[in-house]
């Protein structure tokens, strides 16, 4: 499967559930743009609206293309061996301070930061249990969302944001052995917009993800801090949450 672009927004004070109240979610999701070759499916756009008695929480909407083995490896060249690819992760940098990412684990923060303001080098830890669930051959897209919403975080630090709406563009591959860059560049009033780029052989290139003209968004006002979270989940597993506290 190749991921070809992602898009949702959030109400934000829809996210509120008073004690006691209903907090189950019903998700409708419909399919649309679906190509065959032959009798399996090749392409599909999926949309997904989020509901909580009856109230519209959210709505997502992303596409992506369905290819075989072969066809994979010939679009990945050497990159397609999963193995030699994580042969060639580069070592991990610094992570940025867990305040700044809104984290509050620095195994879950994704960004190094450089000696330019807003400009963040990713942090690919293969090791992770939830972005690398998985082995893959290269930066999943699950990171770079990740990488994306803490860049907003950190860019609007020491103010608490919750990000309300994204769309991304997955345009290349984001590789282990070269360089990821995270900018972030505040709109104004308040909203953040950020975007990656992945660096290869001293040229700068876009990466896997850019944010274009519906981008990463906050509300521009800020949250009541969380109550802190125990080192593991409720079953022991590993806490983290993909996007979002």
């Amino acid at each position: 499967m190749l991921w070809k672009n992602l898009g949702w927004d959030v109400d934000p004070d829809g996210l509120r559930v008073e004690g006691g109240a209903d907090a189950e979610i019903d998700l409708h999701i419909t399919s649309s743009d679906v190509k065959y070759r032959k009798e399996r499916a090749t392409a599909v756009t999926l949309s997904v609206e989020a509901e909580r008695a009856g109230r519209r929480l959210a709505t997502a909407r992303t596409s992506f293309t369905i290819h075989d083995r072969a066809v994979y490896e010939r679009l990945r060249g050497r990159n397609a061996d999963i193995e030699n690819a994580n042969a060639r992760v580069l070592p991990l940098p610094p992570p940025s301070p867990t305040q700044h990412a809104g984290r509050d684990r620095y195994e879950d923060v994704v960004l190094s930061c450089t000696d330019v303001p807003l400009r963040w080098q990713l942090r690919t830890d293969t090791s992770h249990p939830v972005l690398f669930d998985h082995p893959v051959d290269h930066a999943p897209g699950m990171l770079l969302l990740e990488a994306a919403r803490q860049a907003t975080q950190s860019a609007t630090h020491p103010r608490r944001t919750l990000v309300v709406g994204l769309s991304c563009d997955f345009t290349r591959y984001a590789e282990f052995d070269a360089p990821c860059w995270v900018s972030a560049k505040p709109l104004a009033p308040r909203p953040v917009r950020t975007t990656t780029h992945a660096g290869h052989g001293g040229t700068e290139r876009r990466g896997g993800l850019h944010v274009g003209r519906h981008p990463v968004r906050s509300p521009g006002r800020p949250l009541t801090p969380p109550p802190p979270r125990p080192a593991g989940g409720p079953d022991g597993r590993h806490p983290f949450k993909p996007v979002g506290d």
